[in-house]
């Protein structure tokens, strides 16, 4: 518990969390506090139902995303362990790195490498801010329309811009050999490797397209979710191709934003979205609160349900050190196909998402030493 307290107060923690509880309180400044509440007060519990039964929509789609996303990797983990970490990572993604904890999970119960499924969770995470920018363009926002495409359209450029000079200075950034032979750049080198293979292996044509209709699947569901909350806080006016670009608009900022904690963060961007398409900042503020409890509560509910039902097996993975399934994981790429040349720096013998044995780390270890 004292150790969880201390990394809890860790300035990496503590530092965006007031961040995001000063942007609370700046919005309740901006709005009219007690009219928040009774708004919040006055929700109507029918719509509650509907809302959480998209959450479970909305929660199964991403587990589904995240299991194909492991196979196409080459990460033949049990599915069960699979679903173990995505459940428990629903419950840190708002939290700094959290998104990465399944990884963390995935590797102490199955030996799956960080560096390699890490890629997965990258991709989700670019999908996310690429489909909530397309859905802002597509649908608009209000009086922000005229300001905001043009805004999207000429990021999109100059990034477009900044990734095609890194690809062609990519041949010209080089270790030095002094610093190469080292054993923990080399151990670096190494897993950069890995990850540069993972990420050949998910930038495939099929791979990148339903991965994408996934992800639009899912952010449909949760946008829609939004305008079952404005239904329910009696915001007739407000159409449903507005709640999904109100959503998508929160959820780039929210991405895009380089806060660890996007609490406040997204509730003010949805705030001020909402007040573009003529919603007073009481009831806006209302939408985006009740949203945001609902769907931590919801999704949290579901990641521990489905946790505790695999806890029982799952925990024996974790407790046993070294894992046992590493055998289970196939190997991604040990060579280019056609028979060219060997892309990593040191023989894959090993499955690529899996761990280095102990011997080999000691043996490491010694050298370093």
């Amino acid at each position: 518990m004292r150790r969880l307290l201390k990394r809890m107060l860790r300035p990496a923690v503590l530092i965006p969390a007031i961040l995001g509880v000063g942007l609370l309180v700046v919005l309740f400044t901006l709005a009219d506090a007690r009219k928040v509440l009774a708004i919040v007060e006055g929700f109507q519990r029918g719509y509650l139902l509907l809302f959480l039964l998209l959450m479970v929509i909305y929660f199964a789609l991403r587990a589904v995303q995240w299991h194909y996303l492991l196979r196409a990797l080459g990460i033949r983990a049990p599915v069960r362990s699979q679903i173990f970490a995505y459940s428990l990572g629903e419950l840190t993604k708002s939290l700094p790195i959290g998104n990465y904890f399944q990884n963390y999970l995935l590797r102490q119960s199955q030996g799956t490498q960080i560096s390699v499924s890490s890629v997965a969770t990258t991709l989700i995470l670019l999908t996310e801010v690429v489909v909530s920018l397309l859905g802002v363009l597509v649908f608009g926002l209000g009086g922000w329309t005229e300001w905001l495409r043009p805004f999207i359209l000429g990021g999109a450029v100059a990034l477009g811009l900044l990734i095609a000079l890194g690809y062609a200075l990519r041949r010209m950034l080089r270790v030095p050999r002094w610093l190469a032979e080292r054993p923990n750049i080399q151990r670096l080198l190494d897993e950069l490797e890995h990850s540069r293979a993972g990420i050949r292996a998910l930038a495939r044509p099929r791979v990148l397209l339903v991965e994408m209709l996934l992800s639009v699947a899912y952010l449909g569901v949760a946008g829609v979710g939004l305008y079952c909350i404005t239904r329910g806080v009696g915001l007739s006016g407000v159409t449903l191709d507005q709640a999904l670009a109100v959503y998508c608009l929160s959820l780039a900022v929210g991405l895009l934003v380089p806060i660890p904690v996007d609490f406040g963060l997204i509730e003010l961007s949805g705030a001020g979205a909402l007040t573009a398409i003529a919603i007073g900042r009481s009831a806006a503020l209302s939408v985006m609160l009740i949203n945001r409890v609902l769907s931590i509560a919801a999704t949290s509910a579901l990641g521990i349900a489905v946790a505790l039902v695999l806890l029982r097996h799952e925990a024996r993975n974790l407790a046993a050190g070294e894992p046992h399934a590493t055998a289970r994981h196939t190997p991604l790429v040990a060579r280019r196909r056609h028979g060219e040349r060997q892309t990593s720096t040191t023989p894959l013998t090993r499955p690529l998402g899996a761990r280095r044995p102990r011997s080999e780390r000691s043996r490491e270890a010694a050298r370093a030493r």
